[in-house]
């Protein structure tokens, strides 16, 4: 009798562990997550709001998938430092156009979105559309952030033809390229993507009618047992994954990057048939900047080199190859502009991780965008 009290005492504690270590809520499991993060304790993170609130904000944002797109946030997210429209994207309200309104649209992945800015205000678009119209008074400049977090070149070209009408660009900025040489340095073709089993999930939660099996995978999974089990097994995947290996593939590699540099010709092709303009711009990171770093810097990019095997030498090369191909099929069709040494002379930190930014950056981002914008008399 004594054997079975103590079991049942001991599945008791266990339960309470399970729920207090893995709780299901949204807020319990985005604040457990921003504590976990490596980049809470960076001290220009977040600005007065403090880097705790960026990362709590990052993992708090629910998401909606969309076929053929893939995630994007969901619409009409209002929390402490993003908020988002009724499209899902992180910007206002995307009106008419007014008369003698001069439109630019930033796509890219969560560099371009503003992962690591502490309101709307102050990612690469928000400052941009300050900036612009500072400068120029007598032009009302509308910037919209087309962003997502992951997204590549495919998801751009998604965006600027599926969504055209809803942005009406005169002029697309591209704030991209960090995704497709990550995607390229890990030697995945960037069409290979996991969409049909997303979507196959998705079919699965919301379509098919809920089995008795299903349920009662439902009812474990709300169990503190079976959260500890859930926890375990992310830790030891976690630890599995903490180490990855890149390098660069000599007869894959280069037709990757014909094909990446194609899909931003296509985005360039299309604005030229409707008449608008389109400028990439190959993103910063902290690999191939010759940024003099901070401490805090220093200890971000020893922390990655050490995660990441091979990747400076293999995203370096393919970045220097996929300029090339760029600057070869930019002449005459758009306008290209590499980032690569924007903070070569910045003493102030600015990396928050391996390409993402604080405020400070974004605003040095947009300064030199701003200066490459020469508005509506070049359409």
């Amino acid at each position: 009798m004594s054997a079975t009290l103590g079991a049942l005492v001991l599945l008791a504690l266990l339960e309470i562990l399970g729920r207090i270590l893995y709780p299901l809520t949204r807020e319990a499991r985005a604040a457990r997550e921003a504590t976990r993060d490596h980049r809470v304790g960076l001290s220009y993170l977040g600005g007065d709001l403090g880097a705790y609130t960026v990362l709590r904000d990052i993992y708090l944002l629910e998401k909606r998938y969309l076929p053929f797109l893939g995630w994007l946030g969901a619409p009409n997210i209002r929390l402490a430092t993003i908020e988002t429209n009724a499209m899902g994207f992180r910007d206002g309200a995307v009106q008419a156009r007014a008369e003698g309104e001069y439109r630019v649209l930033i796509t890219g992945g969560s560099f371009a979105w503003g992962l690591g800015a502490s309101s709307n205000a102050m990612t690469v678009a928000g400052r941009l559309e300050e900036l612009l119209n500072r400068r120029d008074p007598a032009i009302r400049y509308r910037v919209t952030n087309g962003a997502f977090m992951n997204w590549t070149s495919r998801h751009e070209y998604v965006v600027v033809t599926e969504f055209f009408d809803a942005f009406d660009p005169d002029l697309v900025v591209s704030l991209s390229g960090y995704n497709d040489l990550v995607t390229l340095s890990k030697g995945i073709e960037i069409d290979a993507l996991p969409e049909a089993r997303l979507l196959a999930q998705a079919v699965a939660d919301h379509l098919q009618p809920l089995g008795t099996l299903r349920a009662l995978r439902k009812l474990a999974g709300t169990l503190g047992l079976w959260r500890l089990v859930v926890l375990l097994r992310g830790t030891v995947t976690a630890r599995s994954l903490a180490h990855q290996y890149y390098r660069y593939e000599p007869q894959e590699g280069p037709r990757q990057v014909v094909r990446t540099a194609e899909r931003y010709l296509s985005i360039a092709e299309y604005l030229a048939r409707r008449k608008r303009r389109y400028l990439l711009a190959l993103e910063p990171e902290i690999y191939s900047s010759r940024k003099p770093l901070t401490v805090e810097e220093f200890d971000l990019k020893s922390y990655f080199i050490q995660l990441d095997h091979g990747l400076l030498a293999t995203l370096t090369r393919y970045r220097r190859d996929l300029k090339a191909k760029l600057e070869k099929l930019a002449e005459g069709r758009f306008q290209l502009l590499d980032l690569a040494d924007i903070f070569d002379q910045e003493t102030r930190p600015v990396f928050i991780d391996y390409n993402h930014v604080c405020d400070l950056g974004n605003e040095l981002v947009a300064e030199v965008l701003a200066k490459a914008i020469s508005g509506p008399a070049a359409r």
